[in-house]
């Protein structure tokens, strides 16, 4: 029953009309929450296929109530609830799992993390060893951060008037995830860095990237992305669409995309999940 509910969630989420708040909370609550393995992804993938209408009402009233039962289980299983925050900055830990901190531009000493801390630009973000975060942008877009992983905001804005979102984060090491839910103006750009590789984001995306010192591995759960090596002069750009993972080694063009099998899959996002 969850199994078959998660897999219509995951079509429902990008369809359903955005005024509904109950049907926009729950889906905020299921990317946001990521102790519940069984609102994963691969475990989505093991259910049948089955089609939703778009904006069809049923299926959202139905999920109002899904969304209070996940409230209350949440409760008696002890998964992290979303954090709420005040304040400005460029973005908010809505989940946190363990113990993770913060450096801020200027600061060599690391603060400990907390459920609704803000995050500036020149904030550094590291997990530990059995650790996990979430950090959602102004925008909406968010990024889940696996065990023992670093990143750092190097630019971010955001104009809602003018719905231009601009924003370049680097991956210091460990494994990522990248939503982007909404459509931008054209302006707008997102760019993601590690230490070998450049990841391009022009319209919606949801990816994974695994860094290391001379190695990246870009995984798309789905859309589609453009990838290139960090370094200027290495010739070479590859897309890789829903499903395919490319590869990013020091000095080299990235690899030719290939396909993600159910196992790879569930690999990736593992560590986000279980945080």
């Amino acid at each position: 029953m969850f199994c078959r509910w998660t897999c219509c969630f995951e079509r429902l989420c990008d369809d359903f009309p955005r005024g509904d708040a109950a049907a926009a909370y729950l889906c905020r609550c299921l990317r946001i929450v990521p102790g519940l393995r069984l609102l994963s992804f691969h475990h989505c993938m093991r259910c049948p296929d089955g089609r939703m209408r778009k904006n069809s009402r049923a299926p959202i009233l139905r999920l109002r109530y899904l969304a209070y039962v996940l409230v209350l289980c949440a409760e008696f299983l002890g998964v992290p609830a979303a954090c709420g925050a005040e304040g400005q900055g460029v973005a908010a830990v809505t989940a946190l799992r363990g113990m993770a901190t913060i450096n801020h531009p200027g600061s060599d000493r690391p603060e400990k993390l907390t459920c609704g801390d803000l995050v500036q630009i020149g904030d550094v973000l590291r997990t530990e060893g059995a650790s996990g975060a979430q950090i959602s942008f102004a925008d909406g877009s968010f990024m889940n951060i696996a065990n023992n992983s670093s990143l750092r905001i190097n630019q971010y804005s955001f104009d809602q008037q003018t719905n231009r979102m601009r924003s370049v984060i680097r991956i210091l090491s460990g494994r990522v995830r990248l939503v982007v839910f909404q459509v931008r103006s054209p302006e707008s750009f997102v760019r993601v860095e590690t230490g070998t590789a450049s990841i391009f984001v022009d319209e919606l995306a949801d990816f994974v990237i695994d860094a290391s010192l001379k190695r990246t591995v870009v995984a798309v759960l789905d859309h589609v992305i453009r990838v290139r090596n960090a370094q200027p002069f290495v010739v070479g750009e590859v897309q890789p669409g829903s499903n395919q993972k490319t590869v990013i080694d020091a000095k080299l063009p990235p690899g030719p995309p290939q396909t993600i099998t159910p196992a790879e899959r569930s690999e990736y996002l593992q560590g986000l999940i279980k945080m």
